[in-house]
């Protein structure tokens, strides 16, 4: 196993757990302002000390595009907390890949990068298996779908955001932007609900914050490092496999087992897709 895989793959193993952890705190009646702050103020913190202060670029442009970056990783993260009062974890992390194929779709429009007959299958093939696990969801859980999506195009936003920026200064001052900034913004737009949140104490939620927190402490540094050991199309891959463990751990720990065989069959087609669209 090369260095690369084995960082992809560990970066796939975090976000599971951390999937998982947040879907169980959305039952503990966390709010997803809160949980987005914590995560958010943990995983900018932990890149702090690896910036190259001495040689940033820090023009008004450049700022300006921090702050559009961070802006749209906070309603991405608020999004993806708050819709997991209703989905499935499984189908939560399913949505999420159809970032994959807005970007290659964004890429094509705005960057004129290539959109092959290849990108077309796979991201037909993608958005069939979306399609036929979200056939099955009962009505009341909708929301969560298009609260789901509207985070999907505003990562988006925020990847494109990025892209710009990492030809203008330091990558690493723009992943712990891309954290710390929604942190801040979190924090001051929802002062109320952010003091009424630290007063609720059970262990178990304790617990579940302690392991949520760290989780977002570590996965930022591995999955930069899966990057820059690897090839991004794979590495991408061996990150999106990730959906269907995360479906067979929500059936076991958390019960969410209805639908279980089209779920799994939907993902399969759609990791498919992905693999044809990156690999």
């Amino acid at each position: 196993m090369t260095t690369y895989e084995t960082f992809a793959i560990l970066s796939g193993l975090i976000m599971v757990a951390l999937e998982l952890v947040l879907r169980a705190l959305q039952r503990e009646r966390d709010q997803g302002w809160y949980l987005s702050a914590l995560g958010s103020w943990a995983g900018g913190l932990v890149l702090l000390p690896f910036i190259p202060y001495a040689t940033l670029n820090l023009s008004p442009l450049t700022v300006v595009l921090l702050i559009i970056a961070g802006t749209s990783w906070a309603i991405s993260v608020i999004a993806d907390a708050k819709s997991y009062v209703t989905l499935p974890v499984g189908l939560g992390a399913l949505l999420t890949s159809l970032r994959t194929i807005l970007l290659v779709i964004i890429g094509a429009v705005f960057f004129g990068e290539p959109f092959t007959p290849r990108d077309v299958l796979g991201s037909v093939l993608a958005i069939a298996g979306v399609l036929v696990v979200c056939a099955r969801i009962p009505g009341g859980n909708l929301n969560g779908v298009w609260i789901r999506l509207v985070g999907v195009f505003a990562s988006g936003a925020a990847i494109v955001t990025e892209k710009a920026l990492a030809q203008r200064t330091a990558i690493e001052l723009v992943i712990a932007g891309g954290y710390i900034i929604p942190g801040v913004l979190y924090v001051f737009l929802r002062p109320k609900n952010w003091r009424e949140q630290l007063r609720m104490g059970s262990p178990r939620r304790l617990l579940l914050l302690g392991v949520y927190v760290l989780l977002y402490m570590v996965i930022g540094p591995v999955f930069v490092l899966a990057f820059a050991f690897g090839n991004l199309g794979e590495t991408f891959v061996i990150f999106q496999s990730r959906l269907v463990l995360t479906t067979l751990l929500g059936a076991l720990i958390l019960h969410e087992r209805a639908g279980l065989a089209t779920k799994l069959f939907g993902m399969s087609v759609t990791l498919v897709g992905l693999y044809l669209v990156m690999g």
